[in-house]
């Protein structure tokens, strides 16, 4: 049976939606993906099961390595709604794989690491992620699609001439009313990527051989 899998970052997890909020906190996400974000409205719409992997704060290394990590099945259909490129993680020998960095987080080695930070080598990285990403994903037998959350922050393209990404589109979260944080998209943006990821599967992606 089909299962719809997605992987992202908040704007896929649906922080600050009224069922995702932290002790009433609505800066901190909740344990568990909203029910109003895109992932499970567009399960509904095509009633299956939903694996929701995003991750709030998920860089595209992140969301690369949960891809290379999960154990896919057959007939899966995969969304990756790649994150924004300014972001990136380290890996630890500690139980958890992998610390998240981030220009909004005030630890030692975030703040080292912004020293560094160039969103050009960024976006760079991010369409190499997403090469390794088509490539792994087309070798299986599951539909997939890749559609970033911000489109505009990839508008730089790869300065590798080999480089060509099958079903990318860059339509972008839509955002068309604001989530409990007024920073995050709210319930009806929501529904309308929802709507627009549905009808490029429809078109393009859920009827190929």
């Amino acid at each position: 049976m089909a299962r719809l899998i997605t992987f992202g970052c908040s704007f896929t997890y649906g922080q600050s939606m009224p069922d995702c909020v932290e002790k009433g906190n609505v800066y901190n996400p909740g344990p568990k993906p909203s029910k109003f974000a895109w992932p499970n409205v567009l399960s509904e719409i095509l009633n299956i099961k939903c694996v929701n992997q995003s991750n709030c704060g998920a860089s595209n290394l992140e969301i690369l390595y949960k891809i290379l990590d999960f154990k896919f099945k057959k007939h899966d259909i995969v969304i990756i709604m790649w994150s924004l490129p300014n972001r990136d993680v380290y890996f630890t020998r500690l139980m958890q794989p992998y610390r998240q960095l981030g220009v909004w987080m005030a630890n030692k080695i975030s703040k080292k690491w912004m020293l560094t930070l160039d969103e050009y080598d960024y976006i760079q990285r991010s369409w190499i992620y997403m090469h390794h990403a088509d490539l792994y994903l087309k070798n299986l037998d599951v539909k997939y699609m890749h559609y970033p959350a911000n489109a505009d922050k990839l508008t730089v393209k790869s300065s590798l001439k080999n480089i060509s990404i099958n079903n990318l589109y860059l339509d972008g979260q839509a955002c068309c009313d604001f989530a409990l944080d007024n920073s995050h998209p709210g319930i009806e943006s929501h529904k309308q990527t929802a709507n627009n990821i549905f009808n490029i599967l429809d078109k393009h992606i859920l009827n190929e051989s």
